[in-house]
């Protein structure tokens, strides 16, 4: 069984960090979802705004009605601006802790390498002083056998 590995401390803390991040990665993934559908859906309703303000304007107008439906449309203009920024800054945070994921995930790939080559090395200082003791053991069955047939 290979001795415990040095830094298997600094391991677990890595995997765990990589864990958290995938967690605040996958909210920030969920957020900005959260905003893309709230802005189509006020897309949506800038569309309808528009098409009623359009019917609004044929045959009788309702100058009150049409005033009414303006200020709505500049409101979801308004909400839709923000929405925008709002998915520009979640951008830039998705992309940030992207990059810190990355980094955390290549520390904890290293880690895993270092330990392999650990385990890697105690196996092969267990293989040489198997065959140390394995010619240790012919060496003395051999020397026996000579001190047998001298007597």
């Amino acid at each position: 069984m290979p001795p415990e590995f040095p830094l298997q401390v600094v391991l677990d803390y890595r995997d765990r960090l990589v864990d958290a991040l995938e967690i605040e990665m996958s909210c920030l993934l969920k957020a900005r979802q959260r905003v893309q559908d709230l802005l189509d859906a006020l897309k949506g309703e800038l569309a309808n705004l528009y098409n009623e303000l359009r019917c609004s304007q044929t045959g009788d107008l309702d100058l009150v009605k049409i005033g009414q439906l303006r200020a709505n449309i500049e409101y979801v203009d308004d909400y839709i601006a923000r929405q925008e920024g709002e998915i520009a800054r979640l951008d830039q945070q998705i992309e940030a802790k992207r990059q810190e994921l990355i980094k955390a995930r290549q520390d904890e790939e290293m880690l895993e390498i270092l330990k392999e080559k650990a385990i890697e090395t105690y196996e092969e200082d267990q293989k040489i002083k198997e065959g140390r003791a394995q010619d240790d053991i012919y060496i003395t069955s051999h020397y026996q056998k000579l001190v047998k047939e001298e007597e």
